[in-house]
């Protein structure tokens, strides 16, 4: 069974493939000659493909591997009808690519594909999707996790996973049974910290939300849906650059940002020129921010073009521009509400290093939010019913795995969820000692062991002994030993990578000589968390900017030289012992910018959380980007230490309407400084609502509940169709 493609959209894909892979002369021959013998509906599939396909899933993924999609894709093509109704540009767009975010590639599409054919009605597209999302909750439901993504088959191990995650899980079910589906997120809230994700799904030509791993009797529906009408904006990703008609965020010729605002709250659309002594200057990156977090986070980025103009469709709050060029920077805050159309002068922007010591003071207010109670009506009986024996299945497989236990062993059998076995199998191997398999687990984060396998495990430990009794035992674990670098997939590479690099290294610096004669930077397009392979990396000799710091780090560990990725800067360096203390490096900083200087912070009053009531950011390319200091707790005097540099410094109070109070300072540090920090001035007495108790509930409920906490008590008013206050 085909789709009609047509003749010009088989032109495009010709015309994206060679485009793409001209960049990859030798795996263009790998691809060529895989392929020659394949029809050629499949052909044309495969080569939609890689005419988008980044480079880190270039050098990453063998053919046959990719090519496990496109057969699940098309056997699903044979067997479920209402495909048949679906355009070419909607398949190859939404339903045959594998990626749906920074996911491995785990080749989970068939299993997906058999898991639900026998659930679904293959003749309805909306009672699909609905199944879906059934089956999704069933394996998995959501818990708080770092920024690394699970792919599905890590997911259905671990039955846990944050909404990113989920939001893959079911993308990736829905694409395995032909629905277009595509992951939507909010990048960061207007009206309280973090972000949030979930899934649009095209049924019957028209596009639907769903929340993921949380069904619903119907489409459209969900717990965000309010919360979203708040929102700045939101994405969508579509995996090629086939379709038209929607309002597009971004263009790129690997992908192309949705921004799909409109669907979920009202929307204004901001022009914002910008003239140099009034004349329009093109090609100058203008980027729209919010505070969250604490940090000033861009929404949304675009260069002007040749009438020095900007615009996108946004949501009716407050947004903070940001506008660099040649060393200048100028900043603005401009509420939609009010202003449609902004016209901003180059000539006022002002050098880095003037701004040391400037303060600003403004407010940032999220908009209104649209209440929908038409989507909260009480679920049905049946869904119920659904819904619990889904969970009841989900519990059932939980019983299977490791209880908790004291030493790390048991913790870590206890941490690997439904992958334990693979724990176990290492574990079991008498070829280590107890303290080496404790030193390798100590490396790890505690998501690692969802899906870390034993070969990574044991790659790692016959690699690193060589080198164990070069440098004191802590270095050897932490800086040699240690498989885990960033958010990377885990494979087993390095004894592989001393069998394609015999010749060795003498020296961190070799290595980094080594890699700019041998290895080629090909452009992410913006997409900066997809890592390549070490081993593709050095096979292609091709990698996207982030993989660079990233396969030299991997390099020194391999042939016994310390290195690390820097916590808080996420620099990637090397390490040098001098006596007992171990200094680091950064391999792509200049020597300068490397000099380290204090800056302490003084505050009275109750401590402050990082990255809640404050954030420190360092200037880096053309943009402020927030260092990392975990769990920091800003108390009367703190001293962080950092690179020499321009920074900008972030206090920020949280309204209970969602308002944020900001003050920012802006810094130039060259040597140690002490900094009193300033809070903005807190409403919230002015804004809290003062509810009397109508004791409705049955038998004096809330009474009753602060009687038994002696008059200490929290209730909590849940509006319908808003969110709980």
């Amino acid at each position: 069974m085909e789709l009609n493609l047509g003749i010009t959209l088989q032109k495009d894909i010709q015309h994206e493939y060679e485009q793409n892979m001209e960049h990859y002369p030798s795996k263009k021959k790998e691809v060529e000659a895989y392929i020659q013998k394949l029809p050629s509906f499949h052909q044309l599939c495969l080569k939609s493909l890689y005419g988008f396909m980044h480079v880190a899933d270039v050098v990453s993924y063998e053919v046959s591997h990719m090519d496990r999609y496109v057969q699940a894709s098309l056997e699903a093509l044979e067997k479920i009808p209402y495909m048949q109704s679906l355009s070419g540009e909607i398949f190859l767009t939404y339903v045959l690519p594998p990626r749906i975010n920074n996911e491995p590639l785990d080749g989970s599409r068939r299993w997906l594909m058999e898991e639900l054919l026998a659930t679904i009605d293959a003749k309805s597209m909306e009672s699909s999707a609905l199944a879906v999302n059934y089956f999704a909750f069933q394996k998995a439901t959501y818990t708080p996790s770092n920024m690394r993504t699970l792919a599905p088959f890590a997911m259905e191990k671990s039955t846990l996973g944050r909404c990113g995650e989920e939001s893959v899980f079911v993308v990736s079910a829905l694409r395995s049974v032909g629905l277009p589906a595509r992951q939507c997120y909010v990048p960061r809230w207007a009206h309280c910290d973090d972000n949030h994700a979930w899934v649009e799904v095209y049924v019957d030509g028209t596009w639907h939300y769903l929340g993921a791993c949380e069904p619903e009797p119907t489409l459209d529906k969900g717990w965000f849906t309010s919360a979203a009408s708040k929102a700045m904006i939101t994405h969508a990703k579509a995996s090629t650059t086939y379709l038209t008609g929607e309002e597009i965020a971004t263009r790129t010729p690997l992908y192309t940002l949705i921004n799909s605002m409109k669907t979920y709250g009202p929307c204004q659309r901001l022009t914002v020129y910008v003239t140099d002594n009034e004349k329009p200057i093109e090609g100058v990156l203008v980027q729209f921010q919010l505070v969250n977090m604490s940090q000033l986070y861009s929404i949304f980025e675009a260069e002007t073009d040749g009438n020095g103009c900007v615009s996108f469709e946004t949501g009716r709050g407050d947004l903070y521009l940001h506008i660099y060029r040649e060393g200048k920077l100028l900043t603005k805050k401009v509420d939609v509400r009010e202003t449609q159309t902004l016209y901003v002068e180059l000539n006022h922007a002002v050098a880095l290093g003037a701004l040391d010591g400037v303060e600003q003071d403004f407010t940032m207010a999220p908009p209104r939010e649209q209440v929908c109670s038409h989507v909260f009506a009480p679920p049905p009986k049946k869904h119920l019913e659904q819904y619990a024996h889904c969970e009841k299945i989900r519990n059932h497989y939980r019983e299977t795995f490791q209880k908790e236990g004291e030493d790390i062993f048991a913790k870590s059998l206890y941490y690997a969820r439904g992958n334990h076995r693979e724990i176990t199998s290492f574990l079991e191997n008498p070829f280590y000692s107890q303290e080496e398999k404790g030193d390798i687990f100590s490396t790890l984060e505690e998501k690692d062991f969802l899906d870390i396998t034993q070969t990574v495990l044991e790659d790692a430990l016959d690699n690193a002994f060589a080198y164990k009794n070069t440098v004191p035992h802590d270095i050897w674990r932490d800086y040699i030993l240690a498989p885990r670098i960033t958010t990377e997939m885990l494979e087993p590479c390095r004894l592989a990578l001393k069998a394609c690099l015999p010749q060795g290294f003498s020296s961190p610096v070799e290595i980094w000589t080594f890699l700019q004669t041998h290895i080629t930077i090909e452009k992410d397009y913006g997409l900066k968390n997809f890592f390549a392979s070490p081993l593709g990396a050095i096979g292609y000799g091709v990698v996207p900017p982030n993989s660079l710091g990233l396969l030299f780090v991997v390099l020194c560990r391999t042939f016994g030289f310390p290195a690390r990725r820097d916590g808080v800067t996420g620099a990637y360096q090397w390490g040098q012992l001098t006596g007992e203390t171990l200094d680091f490096f950064d391999i792509m900083a200049k020597p300068e910018a490397q000099k380290m200087v204090g800056l302490t912070l003084e505050h009275t009053g109750a401590p402050l959380t990082y990255n809640v009531q404050c954030n420190l950011s360092q200037f880096q390319g053309d943009r402020y980007e927030p260092l990392s200091f975990p769990n920091l707790t800003v108390d009367a005097t703190t001293t962080l230490t950092v690179p020499v540099g321009d920074y900008l410094l972030l206090t920020a109070v949280r309204q209970p309407k969602g308002t944020l109070q900001v003050h920012t300072l802006y810094l130039h540090l060259t040597g140690h400084r002490t900094i009193s920090l300033t809070l903005p001035q807190d409403h919230t007495q002015e804004e809290i609502t003062q509810i009397p108790i109508m004791d409705n509930l049955p038998q004096g409920q809330v009474q009753s509940l602060l009687r038994e906490k002696e008059g200490r008590g929290m209730v909590i008013f849940a509006e319908t169709g808003g969110e709980a206050t």
